[in-house]
């Protein structure tokens, strides 16, 4: 994420979490695959499958560029600085963008690191670090608990209570499931990211979601009261519908959303937080809907109801908007005044011999060259956005 240049961020960083449903792709068809064998080997390749893809991240690790942030927070200046050359302009030592985008990174970390040791309890200290506190944990608790941990979960037992119980075809349903839902994923929330922006895809999945879930619930009642085929079909269109409504934003904007919202000095114990919440909400779903299921079966679904309520009303109201922001620029959305960040972008480029002085450079730049520039480029609030 903080290699990404502004202008493409969100779509790279949504990426990244919806990449997620490839693996489970792989992982459902290869369920499909061995449901009919005989012995041990109908779990052992599945299994031995898993193991395989932490061994490939291991190796891909020593691949990974540094961050520029943390190189910077280690003083470590010269290769911040040529890293964001080599992935900001290409390998371009006097691209003003960068250097001020260089500038205002080592300022705002300067001012972060003099303000705070950054203990766990910096996140109550103001009223912007608590709401981002309560926006993480949201975030990371909606991603997992608004219905869609029955599926991921216990798609065996939901399937069965509309009468479908084959393991084949149970098998066959959630790869299709699984495909469905990277293609709307890739679609929807990848290619909309910075177009809608991040709330209203939040808010438009949290609406879709409450109203086919409240259908599938309606659905679910009239199948186990009557037995009626129509209505356990109507439930696996709803599933396909519920999925397709919470690729508008979940798969993709979780974990990037949450980060975007971090200030560096709290960047890795907010996403630590993040993947505690969000493991938790996935032990509450694996032991609370298996109890709640047999003992209340359609009925266990009003509490998901209620929780999509509460969600939509959450975003709507707490939620805040980063588009269009740069990673420094976000403070000011949550601290206003108080946002310990370095000079504007706009300013240090118009100002650009301040800039080149401050980071020990001294380059010629002449009105020729700012107006080519100024061809390139179109001013959005808050930042440059650069124009290929």
């Amino acid at each position: 994420m903080e290699l990404a240049y502004p202008q493409h961020r969100g779509k790279l960083t949504t990426l990244y979490n919806t990449l997620w449903y490839l693996g489970s792709i792989v992982a459902a068809w290869t369920v499909y695959g061995t449901v009919g064998y005989e012995g041990q080997k109908a779990w052992q390749i599945p299994v031995a499958l898993q193991a395989l893809m932490p061994l490939l991240q291991l190796i891909g690790i020593f691949t990974l560029p540094e961050s520029p942030r943390w190189l910077c927070s280690k003083d470590r200046t010269s290769e911040a600085r040529d890293i964001l050359f080599k992935y900001h302009a290409e390998g371009d030592h006097s691209n003003t963008f960068v250097l001020a985008e260089f500038a205002q990174i080592q300022d705002t970390i300067r001012l972060e690191r003099g303000a705070s040791e950054q203990e766990w309890s910096i996140f109550l200290k103001t009223s912007g670090n608590r709401k981002r506190l309560l926006l993480v944990v949201l975030t990371s608790f909606f991603s997992q608990c608004s219905g869609n941990g029955l599926v991921s979960y216990y798609l065996h037992d939901i399937l069965s209570s509309v009468g479908i119980s084959d393991p084949t075809y149970q098998s066959l349903f959630n790869g299709g499931l699984q495909i469905w839902s990277f293609l709307v994923a890739i679609g929807f929330s990848v290619f909309l990211v910075d177009r809608l922006g991040r709330k209203a895809l939040f808010l438009t999945a949290a609406i879709g979601m409450l109203v086919v879930f409240s259908i599938w619930t309606a659905c679910s009642a009239v199948y186990a009261q009557t037995g009626n085929t129509g209505a356990s079909s109507a439930v696996l269109g709803m599933i396909f519908l519920f999925y397709g409504m919470a690729g508008f934003a979940w798969p993709g904007l979780m974990v990037m959303y949450c980060s975007e919202i971090l200030p560096y000095g709290l960047h890795a114990k907010g996403l630590a937080l993040c993947l505690a919440v969000t493991a938790l909400s996935r032990v509450l779903n694996q032991y609370i809907n298996l109890i709640s299921l047999a003992y209340l079966a359609w009925r266990f679904y009003f509490v998901y109801i209620v929780i999509l309520n509460i969600e939509v009303l959450c975003i709507w109201s707490l939620f805040i908007e980063t588009k269009g922001t740069t990673l420094e620029q976000v403070a000011y959305l949550f601290d206003g005044e108080d946002a310990m960040v370095a000079a504007e972008l706009e300013d240090r480029i118009d100002n650009n011999v301040t800039v080149l002085q401050e980071i020990g450079l001294h380059i010629e730049f002449v009105e020729r060259n700012w107006i080519n520039y100024k061809k390139k480029c179109s001013c959005f609030p808050g930042e440059f956005a650069i124009l290929g």
